[in-house]
């Protein structure tokens, strides 16, 4: 049987671990928000041309592809989903669509595809939400290894 001061520590290091995850989502948000905020007010428009699929067939991840664009001539890539969404993505003989791009004349490296723009920002509920799925899997890799190690003790003594 599990002592009462074991299950309050796992009680207490879960709401730590909550409250810490929930402040990460909570600066990543405000971050992502204040990207797309300085993008839509300082952006400079440009287009971006396909230059490489990425199909990832059988990875679980999203088919994409890579896009560059040129500013002052030093070259910047983007991996998106082209904007004609009748495209197919892993077709490379659709190669070299133009998509466009928008990033800060401070820093062309942080940049927002038209299509990223107008999606605008995820909720901030689902950065709290995701922070909260973070707690628990920690929680339970954490609980299941101290648990594990607690029967292997009882087994030796």
């Amino acid at each position: 049987m599990l002592s009462k001061n074991l299950l309050l520590f796992v009680a207490v290091v879960s709401i730590i671990v909550t409250i810490i995850f929930s402040f990460i989502g909570n600066y990543n948000y405000h971050k992502t928000a204040h990207t797309y905020q300085t993008i839509k007010q300082q952006g400079i428009i440009t287009l971006a041309y396909s230059t490489k699929t990425r199909c990832n067939k059988g990875r679980g991840l999203s088919a994409t592809r890579l896009y560059r664009y040129v500013v002052n001539q030093k070259q910047y890539f983007i991996d998106t989903v082209p904007e004609d969404p009748s495209l197919d993505i892993c077709d490379k003989q659709s190669l070299g669509d133009s998509i466009t791009i928008y990033y800060l004349p401070s820093n062309p490296n942080i940049k927002l595809s038209k299509t990223q723009l107008q999606q605008g920002v995820s909720s901030q509920i689902s950065y709290y939400f995701l922070s909260i799925i973070f707690s628990i899997v920690f929680l339970a890799y954490w609980i299941g290894t101290k648990y594990s190690s607690y029967k292997e003790c009882k087994k030796t003594v």
